[in-house]
């Protein structure tokens, strides 16, 4: 994959390079793909790539200025300078800039973004009561030892799972069966509001029902 990337990559700016050569001028618009080029490289190869290509790409504006300027190049209506070559590789700059600037605040986020799931495991690891994190489909994605001591089960079995599987033989304090919409989690799924129902009845593996309160929070909403 990162040799395909180097390669789309060479390809791009050799074809950008010798197209502004044949038209015998930087001035042509094809220069402007220099920029193009560098947010490919930002792409493909994060900050690293975009600052590369930023260099290659201001190296390649000055070396063809010279050679239009020494004749090498075909003779274009009106010849250019070192005006040029300096715009250009200021635009080069800001292009880049803009990219660094980017996967910046991309990182951060991220980086924020696992932390404040850390600290959420660790709350929800240290909880006495049964826990179960689910997604907007109610699949369990994360639980702590209290729902491994709940559901009789541990969390290699637990998380993966639809809770309404995992709960499908609950039952009210009367005995009688709950059906699943009536479930706190299924009502926080459908109406996006927090739920607290009346003492439930999970059976476990072993036969014996554990009956418990339940609470249902939506935290947010997965895009």
């Amino acid at each position: 994959m990162r040799a395909a990337s180097v390669l789309l990559m060479a390809a791009v700016f050799g074809g950008v390079t010798l197209s502004v050569f044949w038209l015998g001028t930087v001035r042509a618009p094809p220069t402007a793909f220099y920029a193009v080029a560098i947010i490919m490289a930002g792409a493909l190869f994060e900050q690293r790539g975009a600052a590369a290509m930023v260099v290659l790409s201001a190296l390649a504006v000055f070396g063809l200025i010279g050679a239009e300027n020494a004749g090498w190049m075909p003779e274009p209506d009106y010849r250019t300078g070192i005006t040029q070559g300096v715009t250009y590789a200021a635009v080069f700059v800001w292009v880049g800039y803009l990219i660094y600037r980017a996967y910046g605040a991309t990182r951060r986020a991220l980086a924020d973004l696992r932390q404040a799931d850390t600290r959420l495991q660790s709350v929800i690891t240290a909880m006495s009561a049964g826990v179960l994190v689910l997604d907007t489909g109610g699949r369990v994605t994360a639980c702590n030892a209290g729902a491994e001591r709940l559901l009789g089960k541990p969390a290699g079995q637990i998380v993966g799972q639809l809770c309404m599987d995992l709960c499908a033989d609950a039952i009210r304090a009367d005995g009688s069966r709950l059906p699943h919409a009536e479930h706190p989690a299924a009502r926080t799924l459908n109406t996006g509001e927090p739920q607290q129902s009346p003492p439930i009845g999970v059976l476990r593996p072993d036969g014996a029902h554990l009956v418990e309160n339940k609470r249902a929070h939506k935290e947010r909403q997965d895009a």
